[in-house]
């Protein structure tokens, strides 16, 4: 394991992965006061989901992990009447015409992103090009301008690493500080004393801690300036996420509500989106040429084509006429990806084979319920590994093969 002081790597799934390999059975570990089963079976989490939901909520363990983060978000709170009616306050973030905007909104950070590698690729000079970090940075610029309708990933943070204070942009620490708060839910001192969830005690603790108020503050100054500009008329209604929040009376008075949720909507938006595109891209260009090929098909058909052809109804092009300077990312919209089936097959198997997040975050039952032949007691902490469950041999044909066809049904 990595052990420098600002690193917190949880040592549970090594773990597993060791024991078991790919693959591991439902278990139930004791490594302190109390058990963590660790669900793998597809019949059990069925059931959870499905025919005991009402009965399924987060663990208190989680919320004391992540409070000094994303504070009473609702991805981490007790279901309640107060998490119901803030999370149908949030619901027209996710309609169809915000999500049609989000689309514009990635056009324009691809776009940003391609200039920056052709300037540096027409440069002249050999350049080492960080394919992962560029990708991260493109699908972060795209989630916090959607969050906060405009681009703030240029901006400098002072930010706490190894216990020296230095400067990184607000990608950055996004970016670290919710992995080091997903990793700290699986540390041994944690799980084997609980009551340390919400005391920072170890260096990389207290540096989360630090960089962790850092990002709330600046958060904070967005939302001020923002309601400012509301207020003197300007910036009513953009359709990003704070306006909404900004307008809505649950809200619109809370700063720290409005935190906790942007927070939140960063962190579930950013954390599937920046590691899939980059585990679908690494599987297109060393191990699946053929899938590569097959979207690319896709997108000739589905996109160039039928622009194509409203060209030559529209009269701007004639029949037979070769056209070379047409860029899928200027003619593409929300409609067309609807349509773009094995694109879509494909994501759902990087999805499988190497999901974002290997393990859940603690759960719990809240009472006694048999899921799928498995008993769950009230309060049981449960973590259901997704890695495992994606790779078992009883459910997947050829887990470790890229196969996007097995999700054609």
């Amino acid at each position: 394991m990595n052990r420098d002081n600002n690193s917190i790597e949880p040592p549970l799934m090594p773990y597993l992965n060791e024991k078991f390999g790919h693959y591991c059975p439902n278990m139930c570990i004791y490594v302190g006061p109390s058990p963590i089963i660790v669900v793998t079976c597809p019949k059990v989490i069925e059931a959870m989901y499905t025919t005991h939901n009402k009965s399924f909520d987060k663990h208190d363990l989680v919320k004391l992990l992540t409070m000094e983060l994303t504070g009473r978000s609702i991805l981490f709170a007790e279901s309640n009447p107060e998490w119901r009616a803030r999370r149908k306050a949030l619901s027209p973030a996710f309609y169809k015409g915000k999500l049609i905007k989000m689309i514009e909104i990635a056009k324009g950070s691809v776009q940003t992103s391609l200039k920056r590698l052709q300037g540096m690729t027409e440069s002249g000079v050999k350049t080492k090009i960080d394919l992962i970090g560029e990708m991260s940075r493109m699908n972060i610029r795209i989630i916090l301008e959607r969050a906060l309708g405009i681009d703030i990933t240029e901006d400098m943070l002072p930010y706490w690493e190894n216990g020296k204070l230095v400067q990184r942009d607000v990608p950055y620490v996004l970016r670290t500080c919710f992995q080091i708060m997903i990793n700290r839910m699986f540390t041994c001192h944690v799980i084997m004393f609980p009551w340390l969830a919400d005391k920072y005690i170890t260096p990389a603790e207290r540096d989360l801690l630090a960089n962790s108020r850092t990002l709330r503050a600046k958060f904070q100054k967005v939302v001020n300036d923002r309601r400012q500009e509301m207020k003197e008329g300007r910036r009513l209604d953009e359709g990003d996420f704070l306006s909404i929040l900004l307008s809505d009376e649950l809200f619109k008075e809370d700063n720290e509500m409005i935190v906790d949720e942007i927070l939140t909507f960063f962190f579930a938006g950013s954390q599937t989106s920046s590691v899939v595109t980059q585990n679908l891209l690494m599987h297109l260009m060393k191990e699946s040429p053929i899938h590569k090929k097959k979207i690319l098909d896709e997108l000739e058909q589905v996109v160039i084509q039928p622009h194509l052809a409203k060209l030559v109804e529209d009269g701007k092009l004639k029949v037979g006429e070769t056209v070379t300077n047409i860029r899928p990312l200027d003619v593409i919209d929300y409609e067309d990806f609807t349509e773009m089936s094995y694109y879509g097959l494909c994501v759902n198997e990087a999805l499988r084979i190497q999901p974002p997040v290997s393990q859940s975050s603690t759960v719990c039952m809240m009472k006694d319920v048999d899921c799928g032949g498995l008993v769950l007691k009230k309060g049981d902490a449960i973590s259901i590994s997704m890695e495992h469950f994606g790779r078992n041999p009883a459910e997947w044909q050829e887990p470790k093969k890229f196969i996007p066809e097995r999700f054609d049904s």
